[in-house]
């Protein structure tokens, strides 16, 4: 039993009598297995939080939530209060376009682990950022750019926290990590990334079309490390080497023509100064992240409206 469980900390609460009876109770299941399964997270998340709820919704539109994310699940947490909410209709609506997921159950485990991992990367409260942080959007909004600003810093923050939680779930159950992400690198070719971008430079003010490409270079780098940890330190199975194998080409390309555009663009020094800054070192806390990205952002001039 999960110690979780054993001290209290950890409330199941149903919320919409929509949801069906036989889908609270295999999510409560796998929740629980993936937190026997895995002690040393059950030992996190005792040590940051005071309590843990787990809510179950039917439909988004129960709850006061932004009504174009339809994600089946969601994590937040405040002051070592946690809060994991379910929308069990896009469980469901997910699963059954997803005809290649052959086993339901240990995907739906891993996506519940995958909030439990976010818990742990909050470490008792989420809304907590970094001082770099909270002065890069300023300068934005001095700029008259809070939108765009908020939207860069905010996908910033989710890339960075993003590969503390890949890297649990890998080393968790690092089969079912590679097939639940082997097409990460496959939904846009590297063309339709240019054309993206030369589509946004028609629309967007120039230092935010350079603050995505940078944004989006440094995304596809941090998800490389984590595949270059899967191929080389994970026990996977032959089958998930290859598919790995895959995911790193993809990957490689992305990366080299977000480099690409980076030196035509924005310039060679920009390019240098990516080589000089950025390594796998700096995702693996925020806190030296938002440092690095506070000093790139200020010697690119990314927060002033580049004419």
């Amino acid at each position: 039993m999960s110690q979780l469980v054993n001290t209290g900390k950890l409330k199941f609460e149903l919320k919409s009598s929509s949801v069906l009876s036989s889908d609270f109770k295999r999510l409560k299941r796998l929740a629980l297995t993936c937190l026997n399964e895995n002690p040393d997270v059950t030992t996190q998340l005792d040590f940051f939080y005071k309590k843990i709820y787990l809510k179950f919704f039917y439909d988004n539109s129960e709850l006061e939530y932004d009504g174009n994310d339809v994600a089946p699940a969601s994590t937040s947490s405040s002051e070592k209060i946690g809060t994991i909410t379910f929308f069990t209709k896009y469980f469901n609506t997910f699963l059954e376009q997803r005809s290649d997921i052959v086993d339901k159950n240990s995907y739906i485990k891993n996506g519940i682990f995958e909030e439990f991992c976010h818990l742990v990367e909050h470490k008792g409260d989420g809304d907590l950022v970094p001082v770099e942080w909270a002065e890069l959007l300023k300068k934005y909004e001095q700029n008259n750019q809070w939108f765009f600003g908020n939207k860069i810093m905010r996908q910033l923050l989710e890339d960075r926290n993003h590969y503390t939680v890949f890297s649990m779930m890998l080393h968790a159950y690092p089969n079912d990590w590679v097939k639940r992400y082997s097409k990460y690198f496959s939904t846009e070719s590297p063309e339709q990334y240019e054309k993206k971008y030369y589509q946004n430079k028609n629309d967007v003010p120039l230092n935010i079309v350079y603050s995505i490409l940078v944004t989006d270079y440094l995304r596809s780098m941090s998800a490389l490390y984590i595949i270059e940890e899967a191929l080389f330190k994970e026990n996977v199975s032959s089958e998930n080497q290859k598919l790995l194998i895959n995911v790193r080409s993809e990957g490689i390309k992305i990366v080299d023509k977000q480099k690409y555009l980076i030196k035509i663009e924005i310039g060679q020094t920009t390019s240098d100064l990516l080589d000089h800054y950025v390594d796998e070192s700096i995702f693996k806390t925020r806190y030296v992240f938002f440092k690095v990205i506070f000093t790139l952002w200020t010697k690119l001039g990314l927060t002033a409206n580049i004419k």
